[in-house]
């Protein structure tokens, strides 16, 4: 069996308790989601730690209840994402987990293989 680690996992000090307590985080993307196996995963970590929360994407917020239901905070992400394409090199900026056309009018790559996620930008992140 593998274990499951954490996306992040921090350490904040509560000046009011005088003690540090470890938050841990996952964080989910838009490519390949699965909102009963996120689940899952989180109520393993809930067994381990008691401050577990979930950053999903601002398409999915419809499911943000359900995590609040089953006892976890919730945020919400949203992003324009940096592609680079691999024929020319340009970079084309998109919402979305869709691969975009290439900015370069002269080279108009449209094709799935030839795009690379370099980042993001204008990223925000705010709770539920």
């Amino acid at each position: 069996m593998i274990p499951m680690t954490p996306d992040i996992m921090t350490k904040i000090f509560s000046p009011e308790e005088h003690e540090t307590k470890t938050v841990v985080i996952e964080l989910e993307n838009d490519l390949q989601w699965d909102f009963g196996e996120s689940l899952r995963q989180l109520r393993k970590y809930k067994l381990n730690f008691k401050d577990t929360r979930i950053i999903i994407p601002k398409d999915y917020e419809r499911f943000a209840p359900l995590y609040k239901k089953a006892g976890f905070r919730v945020f919400l992400w949203n992003a324009m994402r940096r592609w680079q394409c691999l024929r020319c090199g340009n970079e084309t900026i998109k919402e979305g987990p869709v691969i975009p056309k290439c900015s370069n009018t002269k080279c108009g790559n449209h094709s799935q293989n030839e795009f690379r996620l370099i980042g993001l930008k204008d990223a925000v992140i705010e709770e539920f």
